[in-house]
């Protein structure tokens, strides 16, 4: 075993195109970790991560590993070989959807003071909503085909779902 401290964060994702997912485990003081071919560990990045996720952002095979390095912003694991960094400030929370149903997963981020950003195709960042949230999740509220999201603005705001990429609606409070 690699460490006998628990993780503090885990993804999966198919970081290397292969069919099967890896596990990317940071432990703390010992950065990043990927479990390869279900076999061997392997040093991924000697920083831990405030937050991860793994998701196709581009559309080409495999997934990118998406982190949020304390004080280094958010990088992208390109390719299983190249990090790139997408933007230089932390989040309050993140996940990854398919807004609007082209493929290609969009980032979806919370960034302190500046509201909710939405990454896509590589392009560049575009405003969801200019007020910070604290949890942000991915759902079906409709049954069609593209992702929704539920976001929780805290006690001032309540929960909101964002349906089809662009209608606002309030669950609580009413």
């Amino acid at each position: 075993f690699l460490n006998p401290q628990n993780p503090t964060r885990l993804v999966t994702g198919d970081l290397d195109n292969d069919g099967r997912d890896e596990v990317v485990l940071d432990f703390p003081g010992w950065g990043l970790w990927v479990w390869r071919n279900h076999t061997s560990w392997e040093p991924l990045h000697p920083f831990s991560a405030r937050h991860m996720a793994a998701a196709n952002l581009d559309g080409a095979a495999g997934e990118e590993l998406i982190v949020d390095f304390e004080g280094y912003g958010l990088w992208t694991l390109v390719n299983n070989t190249t990090w790139t960094r997408i933007n230089p400030f932390h989040v309050t929370t993140m996940t990854t959807a398919d807004l609007d149903d082209n493929g290609k997963a969009e980032l979806i981020a919370s960034f302190p003071a500046s509201g909710v950003w939405a990454f896509r195709n590589f392009q560049g960042w575009s405003e969801v909503h200019p007020f910070e949230a604290h949890r942000i999740e991915p759902l079906h509220i409709d049954g069609g085909t593209q992702i929704d999201l539920v976001f929780d603005f805290g006690p001032s705001w309540g929960l909101w779902t964002y349906r089809n990429n662009s209608v606002w609606a309030p669950v609580w409070p009413y």
